[in-house]
């Protein structure tokens, strides 16, 4: 199902105390999903363990090589867009952000969305000393992993498994718009002979994100030599 995921964890920003960055990324391969035309990167479904009040920030980037790097090697991406979009939560569940500027992604590209916070340390419940960001995919069973600077007892500059604690439902997906289907859900199809009276029309919309829209509209006909639609 959509998407599939690859869970990579980058280095921490910073050396040490309240500027650690802790970031947690996944990597989009859109042509391995089927992806063919450009699409725009308009929202993102996510949810999010914070409890300093630090900011909270999302970043997209560009892969250009491998998507299988160590966690410190950034040498095969390129940042393309940054955004600031909860700068002061307090503690955040799931939560949808439409993104400020939505980022056109051109056709065969591969994109890795990362999501992070700064932090002392990583803990990610309520009450919590620090910050941590957690990210999971509705019904994935793989280990849920934030990359930081920050010491925790038995960790040091390393991953930090966060899946001992609740999944809270649906935490990362983008949500693309331009690549989508059109199927009619009502009414009589294009080109057909409409009757007199009124044909309650609708048109669904899906992109491949599993986002939809509906288009309804009605068609009525007064005599066969005069429609009008309304």
């Amino acid at each position: 199902g959509w998407p599939q995921v690859v869970d990579i964890p980058f280095t921490c920003f910073g050396a040490g105390g309240p500027l650690d960055y802790l970031e947690y990324i996944r990597v989009f391969d859109l042509p391995a999903l089927g992806v063919t035309s450009a699409i725009d990167l308009s929202s993102i479904d996510l949810g999010v363990w914070e409890t300093d009040g630090s900011f909270f920030r999302v970043n997209v980037y560009e892969i250009t090589g491998p998507s299988n790097v160590p966690a410190n090697n950034f040498s095969n991406i390129n940042l393309i867009y940054t955004e600031d979009i909860n700068p002061n939560p307090t503690f955040a569940t799931t939560e949808h952000y439409d993104l400020a500027n939505p980022l056109t992604i051109q056709p065969g590209t591969r994109i890795a969305v990362g999501i992070g916070a700064d932090g002392w340390n990583a803990f990610p419940a309520p009450g919590g000393v620090g910050s941590a960001v957690g990210f999971d995919l509705a019904g994935e069973t793989d280990n849920t992993y934030v990359y930081g600077c920050a010491q925790l007892p038995g960790v040091i500059n390393g991953l930090i498994n966060l899946n001992n604690f609740t999944t809270r439902g649906l935490i990362l997906q983008i949500n693309l718009s331009s690549s989508i289907t059109v199927s009619q859900c009502g009414g009589l199809p294009s080109g057909s002979e409409f009757p007199i009276g009124t044909t309650d029309i609708c048109f669904q919309a899906t992109d491949v994100a599993g986002n939809d829209g509906f288009c309804n509209f009605s068609i009525t006909v007064n005599e066969y030599a005069n429609p009008t639609s309304t």
